[in-house]
Parts: structure tokens; sequence; C-alpha cells
């Protein structure tokens, strides 16, 4: 009688049956097919959560870069060819500053994971602004021409891993994008952009080539300076018009990956009420259940009490 007390204390104060499979009557199907799905769903939240925090830190870092480019670009596009040496050399100065600006929104870093790394997620993807200005400085090192200089940091960026320019020297994540991951059954969710993207190559190209010009002030002739930021203005328009694409193409994602989480809220709440339709004790019934077993006890009680006080005097 003391067990079925304690057993009947126990499910009134956790709301749940002590014995599971005597409930169903050793048939455990059912709950083992709902605890299997909440732990499937368990682990599509944790990918979720992981997605989220990644998107997120990719649509903030091209947002930084889109807000720098919205006003250079045209500033440079329509000043490189008409302001002023003093005008074109303060715009140097501060754009080579958000060259920095650049490198580290590239270089974004969520939960101790790099976003545009690739697959190598746990090394920083791209060099110093001083280290990529220093290593143009040597590819264009004898070079007369601007179009030559121009064509020299194109292809310093552009070529493959193998060939001495970028992939080798500046940018030090995986080649291949990281993988998607199941956010439902049916669903994979990500972005498999990086630093070494072609928008973002477009973008670091023109920085590139001013932090050129500002690496070696009194070295180019003004018609130099002016050819050479012309080109940079190009780049960074191109670049620029390649970002808004891509933030679209986050921002798609993004979306899928909040579908995929109300649906799997939606189905967890769902298979939540079942198991507890099946694990649940019944407050009214249990709480009736244990007064009886405790009034039953008390009368065990009480009895035993008075067998005790019994004489073998008084029974004969």
């Amino acid at each position: 009688m003391k067990s079925r007390v304690d057993t009947l204390t126990q499910e009134v104060s956790s709301g749940l049956k002590s014995d599971i499979a005597r409930s169903l009557s050793g048939d455990l199907s059912r709950i083992n097919h709902l605890q299997t799905r909440l732990a499937q769903l368990d682990t599509y939240d944790q990918n979720i959560a992981t997605v989220e925090g990644r998107l997120s830190g990719m649509q903030a870092a091209t947002e930084t870069i889109q807000n720098l480019l919205s006003s250079l670009a045209p500033t440079f596009l329509s000043e490189a060819n008409s302001a002023s040496p003093e005008t074109l050399a303060l715009r140097v100065s501060a754009a080579n500053e958000d060259f920095n600006t650049v490198i580290r929104a590239l270089n974004t870093e969520v939960a101790g994971k790099f976003v545009f790394a690739g697959a190598r997620t746990d090394v920083k993807p791209l060099s110093s602004r001083d280290d990529i200005q220093s290593a143009l400085l040597t590819e264009v090192a004898g070079l007369t021409t601007m179009d030559d200089i121009l064509a020299a940091v194109d292809n310093w960026f552009d070529g493959p891993a193998g060939s001495g320019g970028f992939m080798d020297t500046a940018y030090h994540g995986s080649a291949s994008p990281i993988g998607q991951v199941p956010v439902t059954d049916t669903q994979l969710a990500g972005n498999g952009a990086t630093s070494s993207s072609a928008a973002f190559r477009d973008v670091l190209k023109g920085f590139a080539i001013i932090s050129l010009v500002a690496a070696a002030p009194g070295t180019y002739s003004i018609d130099e300076t002016r050819d050479l930021l012309q080109g940079a203005a190009e780049r960074l328009h191109s670049g620029n018009f390649a970002l808004t694409n891509l933030r679209a193409d986050i921002g798609v994602s993004e979306q899928a990956v909040a579908r995929a989480k109300t649906q799997n809220t939606s189905e967890r709440a769902t298979l939540t009420i079942n198991r507890g339709a099946i694990i649940s004790a019944d407050p009214y019934e249990t709480a009736l259940a244990l007064k009886e077993a405790e009034t039953g006890m008390q009368n065990i009680f009480a009895l035993t009490a008075r067998l005790s006080k019994l004489k073998l005097t008084d029974y004969l």
C-alpha cells in the first residue's frame, strides 16, 4: 500500500505516469515514434539556429560593404576625371581606410566560425589590406601604362589557385563552399558565398587599385591617377551590382529557413500534445486514487494499532 501511495504521489507531483509501458499494455511503438520524431526536430532546430546565424552574419557584412559602395562608386565615377588633385587625394585616403572595413566585413565571424571561408570555417579567409597592397605593388612593379597596371590587378585577383595570385596569397579559406544542412525532411538551407566569390573580387579589385594609388603618392601623374581611379570606380560599380544579387540570394535563403522554422514549430506543438496525452497522468483521477490509497493506508495503521493493544486475557 505504501508503494502505491508513493507512486501516486510522484504522479501528482510530476504530472506524468510512473509506468508508461504498463499504461500502454507494453505497446511502446507510438510513444517511441513520437520521441524519435521530436529528436529529429531537435536536430533540425539546431541546424536552423546555425544557418540563421550564418546567414544573418553574411547579410550584415554585405550590407556594410554596400553602404560604402553606394556613395563611393558614384563619387569616383563622377570625380575621377574632374575633381582637383587635392580632392582626389582626400578621396583616395578615405577609401583606402574603407578597404580595411571591407576586409573586416569579409572576415566576419559568427559563433567562432568565419562565414565567408567556405568549408574551412576555422580559418580567417582574407589577408590584411597591407598584405594585399604589398603583393600588388610587387605585381605591378615595372609596368608603365595604366592599362597594364589595371590588367595586372585583374589577372592577380582572377587567376586560379596555383597561379600565385589572390587565391594563393590573400584568400585562405576553402575553394569549396560550405555544404547546406537539412532544416526539414525535404529541405536543405545555406548559402555558399565566400570571400573569393566573383562579386567580392570585383569590390576588392576596386579598393586594391585605390590602395596602390595611396601607397605611392607622387608616383603617378594626375592623368595617370585619374585613369587608375576611373578603373577602380568601374570595378566598384560592377561589384556593387553583383552584391545586390548576392544579398537577394541570401535573403531568399533566410526566408526559406524562416518557413522551415515555422513548419517545424507547428509540428513540434502537435507532437508534444500527442506525447502529453500518452504520458501525462490525469490530475483528477490520480488525486482521487491517492486520497483513496492514503485512506486505506491510514485504516491499516489504525487496525494494526488496535491489534497491538490486545491481550490474551482480553481475547479469552
